[in-house]
């Protein structure tokens, strides 16, 4: 941070346009706090041999201590613990959520102890984001109706390897005001390698994100579907505060020439009942997410029907579905998939189901997938899932059309 400022205010090098009396009131301002005496200790080191002569670093336990409540400040940056101790962290009664969560508690923290108007730049696991606890959900409405919610920036899960591989969020905001829309957006490539080693690559969304961050005001400003785009409060308050990027970013403005239809009033949706890897080979199909059946001793469910994978098919911490299934057989399914069955053929044919699930399952069916490592959602959240229904004549059409294909 004291780099950035240097170099914000630079003619040929940093810092130059500073004097030293503005520079030694600059390096004042910064402070900072470790449970860990180790850290403490290595951090003023650290800030000493960059030319800090009093380095305001202190050895404070910010969850359960309430010694330096009262300080405030106009900036905070965090990447603060994830992990929680076992039995949870018994903090003092000044947060505003009831918690045991280390990071809803430091979150908290950092919006008590902002001055007015002060901004903060946090990162956050995917729990702050998109969990349905009361406690996070709490913590989300006062950052969007108590605060003014800036960003939320998606981070790719392995971009804290090898030390970590976690699904983690940049969030942004300034204390006080209200929200009335936030910019969201999404790096699927850091510039590094996903395995341990992260070695350099080419691929890299973040240079264009901060150019679409500095634009984002601007007339020249244009979003991209699954990239960044503005998303408004209302969105966020109708999906209960969730705050993924992906759940906005993904859904199209597509155009329906038809009626919108749940398929919880058209479908029995069940989850199967197989084990994908200790099943019992038989005659009967076993359906699960790879592409090609397995077979299964016994069946469950017998006639037309369309299986969804409930969990990500490109692994850890990513959001995807490669494909569904249609099949018209007695089958098993595995534990991972998600059954749909027709409850009327007068209404809705199968077929017609299944190609308009696989052909919008990204904006869709992605867009319901949470998690931090093991990426998925539950069986009933497809219900709420609204599906374009033309008539029989034109879904026998639809369906002819495909079959060529």
């Amino acid at each position: 941070a004291y780099k950035y400022v240097l170099n914000q205010n630079k003619d040929k090098k940093a810092g130059d346009k500073l004097t030293p009396d503005e520079k030694v009131k600059l390096m004042s301002k910064y402070v900072g706090y470790d449970i860990s005496p180790d850290m403490d200790r290595l951090s003023r080191v650290n800030m000493y041999l960059h030319g800090f002569p009093t380095p305001k670093i202190y050895e404070y336990d910010t969850l359960t201590s309430e010694d330096r409540w009262n300080e405030s400040y106009d900036v905070i940056l965090a990447n603060p613990p994830f992990m929680t101790p076992k039995g949870g962290i018994k903090p003092h009664k000044k947060f505003f959520v009831q918690s045991k969560r280390a990071e809803v508690l430091f979150l908290d923290y950092i919006i008590q102890h902002l001055n007015l108007k002060g901004r903060a730049g946090v990162i956050v696991p995917e729990g702050v984001i998109l969990s349905n606890d009361s406690a996070n959900v709490q913590l989300r409405k006062i950052l969007v109706e108590q605060n003014q919610l800036e960003a939320i920036i998606a981070l790719p899960h392995f971009c804290f390897k090898p030390y970590a591989s976690v699904a983690t969020f940049i969030i942004i905001f300034k204390r006080g005001g209200g929200t009335k829309q936030v910019w969201m957006g999404q790096v699927k490539h850091d510039g590094y390698t996903s395995d341990i080693n992260r070695d350099v690559k080419s691929e890299n969304d973040i240079p264009d994100l901060l150019h679409q961050w500095k634009e984002r005001n601007s007339l020249n400003y244009s979003p991209v579907n699954g990239k960044h785009a503005w998303v408004s409060a209302e969105q966020i308050k109708e999906a209960n505060y969730e705050l993924a990027p992906r759940s906005f970013l993904l859904k199209r403005q597509t155009k329906h020439m038809y009626p919108l239809i749940e398929l919880g009033s058209i479908c029995t949706i069940s989850k199967g009942k197989s084990s994908a890897a200790k099943n019992i080979p038989g005659k009967y199909p076993l359906v699960t997410t790879a592409e090609d059946l397995k077979t299964n001793v016994d069946y469950q469910f017998a006639g037309e029907a369309v299986c969804v994978p409930l969990v990500s098919s490109t692994g850890h911490g990513h959001a995807s579905i490669k494909r569904l299934t249609y099949i018209n057989d007695k089958f098993a399914a595995a534990s991972i998939v998600a059954v749909l069955q027709v409850k009327d053929q007068s209404q809705v044919l199968t077929k017609y189901l299944y190609y308009f699930l696989e052909s919008h399952k990204d904006d869709i069916l992605v867009t319901l997938k949470k998690g931090a490592a093991n990426v998925g959602f539950n069986v009933t959240k497809t219900s709420g899932v609204k599906i374009s229904i033309p008539t029989i004549s034109k879904q026998q059409s639809i369906i002819r059309e495909l079959n060529k294909i």
